[in-house]
């Protein structure tokens, strides 16, 4: 039915390099959306499920990505703090798609709105 999940994440905090040494350590929050493929899975099996939590963190990862020195703790924290936000994010954004397709399933197999 669905072909993809729209998946709300917060990018990780960007640094910009090139700027004053004021802000270097500033980070800047953009929100972003990732879209998840579901088309080709049966999200009622546990193995749909397994798959569509495993693409879930990899697009996580992709945007909240790790710094790439990792003796720099506020970039890490940052880093781990994103990657919370955009896994209860998502889980959430699924958790409303999914109450929303029982919903529609449960309205189509009633009398009342079967005709």
């Amino acid at each position: 039915m669905f072909k993809t999940i729209l998946v709300p994440l917060i990018a990780a905090p960007l640094f910009a390099a090139a700027a004053a040494p004021a802000f270097a350590a500033t980070p800047v929050t953009e929100p972003t959306a990732v879209r998840v493929a579901t088309a080709d899975l049966d999200l009622a099996s546990a193995a749909g499920k397994k798959t569509l939590a495993k693409r879930i963190s990899s697009a996580v990862n992709a945007v909240c990505q790790a710094p790439t020195d990792y003796r720099d703790l506020t970039a890490l924290q940052h880093s781990m703090d994103c990657k919370v936000r955009a896994e209860t994010a998502a889980q959430v954004h699924l958790a409303s798609i999914l109450e929303l397709r029982e919903t529609q399933l449960a309205e189509a197999g009633s009398p009342a709105h079967g005709g």
